[in-house]
C-alpha cells in the first residue's frame, strides 16, 4: 500500500501535467476546478505528514535522546498556480490637457492649369413642326393718304383694258336721208398722168347680224397651303380643252365654306393669278399676293376663244 509521502509525490507529477497541458488556454474553468481538486489533497496529505511526524512512541519513561544533527534542504516545491484576476480598477482621474500647439505654417501653392475644353455635345433631334396660329384680326383701315398730283396729259394715254363685257345688241336700222340738190359743176381738171377711178355711192346695207355670246366664269376653291406668297396649281378633271389656250383666272367673292362663308379675304389677300390651257383636260395657273396666304380661297377662270 502506497504511503502518504508516495501519493503526496503522485499528486504533484499529476500537477505538473495539468500545467503542461494546456487546457489553462481552452478551458480555464475546468483547469482551476481540477487544479483546487489536487490542491486540496496534496493539503490534507501534507497535514497528515506533519501529523505523524510530530507523535513519538512511548516505550518506557526514559530519558529523551539528544536532537540529531538537521538534515539537507528537502527540494523546492512547485509553483503554486496563478491566482484570480483582481477587480479591475476604478478610472483614474482625466488629465490636465496640454497647451495647444502654435498654428502650423500655411503655404498657398501654384495655381492649377486650365483644362482642355470638353468636346461639343451632338446637336439634338429637329422638333415637329408646330401648328399653323389662329389667324390674327383685321387690323384697322389706314388713315387716307394726300391726294396726289394731277399728272401731265401723256402724249398717249395707255388703259388697261378690264374684262369684256357682254355685247349689247344692233340697234335699228334708220330710215334713208333725203336726197340732197346737185351741187355745182366742177372746173374740169388735168388731164392725170395716171386715171384715178372715182368711187360710186354705197350700196344698200345688209342684214343685221347676230349677237355675241356673253363671257362665262367658272367657280371654284382652292388650297394654297400655309404661309406662302407665291405658287402655282392645276385645274384637272376637265375635257375638251384646246392645249396652250390663254386662262382668264380671277379671286371672286364667292361664299367660302371652311373660312365660316367668309367673302372679304380679297381685302386682306388681293390674289393676282394668270394661266393656260395645259393639255385637253388640264389648266395650269400662277399666283402671286403680297400678303401671307393661309388655306383656302375663291376663284373663277374662263378660257379664252
Amino acid at each position: 500500500m502506497a504511503t502518504t509521502e508516495q501519493i503526496v509525490k503522485r499528486l504533484g507529477k499529476l500537477k505538473s501535467t495539468l500545467l503542461t497541458s494546456g487546457i489553462q488556454q481552452t478551458n480555464q474553468p475546468l483547469f482551476q476546478v481540477i487544479n483546487q481538486l489536487i490542491q486540496a489533497i496534496i493539503d490534507s496529505s501534507s497535514d497528515v505528514l506533519e501529523i505523524t511526524a510530530n507523535i513519538s512512541p512511548t516505550p518506557g519513561s526514559g530519558a529523551q535522546g539528544a536532537a540529531g544533527p538537521i538534515g539537507p534542504p528537502g527540494f523546492d516545491g512547485q509553483d503554486g498556480i496563478d491566482g484570480y484576476d483582481g477587480v479591475i480598477g476604478s478610472a483614474g482621474a482625466q488629465g490636465i490637457p496640454g497647451t495647444r500647439g502654435p498654428a502650423g505654417t500655411v503655404i498657398q501653392g501654384p495655381a492649377g492649369a486650365d483644362g482642355e475644353d470638353g468636346l461639343d455635345g451632338f446637336p439634338g433631334p429637329i422638333g415637329p413642326t408646330g401648328s399653323a396660329g389662329a389667324r390674327g384680326f383685321t387690323g384697322f383701315q389706314g388713315i387716307p393718304g394726300p391726294q396726289g398730283l394731277d399728272a401731265e396729259e401723256p402724249e398717249y394715254p395707255y388703259i388697261i383694258p378690264g374684262i369684256a363685257g357682254v355685247a349689247g345688241s344692233i340697234g335699228p336700222v334708220g330710215p334713208a336721208g333725203v336726197t340732197g340738190s346737185p351741187g355745182i359743176p366742177g372746173l374740169d381738171a388735168e388731164e392725170p398722168e395716171y386715171q384715178y377711178i372715182i368711187p360710186g355711192p354705197a350700196g344698200s346695207r345688209g342684214a343685221t347680224g347676230a349677237g355675241g355670246g356673253g363671257l362665262t366664269l367658272i367657280d371654284f376653291t382652292k388650297d394654297l397651303g400655309s404661309s406662302n406668297l407665291a405658287g402655282t396649281f392645276d385645274i384637272t378633271g376637265l375635257a375638251g380643252l384646246t392645249a396652250n389656250k390663254n386662262v382668264i383666272v380671277v379671286q371672286t367673292m364667292q361664299a367660302i365654306s371652311s373660312k365660316g362663308d367668309a367673302r372679304d379675304e380679297f381685302e386682306m389677300q388681293p390674289i393676282i393669278l394668270t394661266g393656260y390651257v395645259f393639255d385637253s383636260t388640264t389648266i395650269r395657273c400662277l399666283w402671286n399676293c403680297d400678303a401671307i396666304c393661309v388655306g383656302t380661297y375663291a376663284f373663277a377662270y374662263a378660257v379664252s376663244g
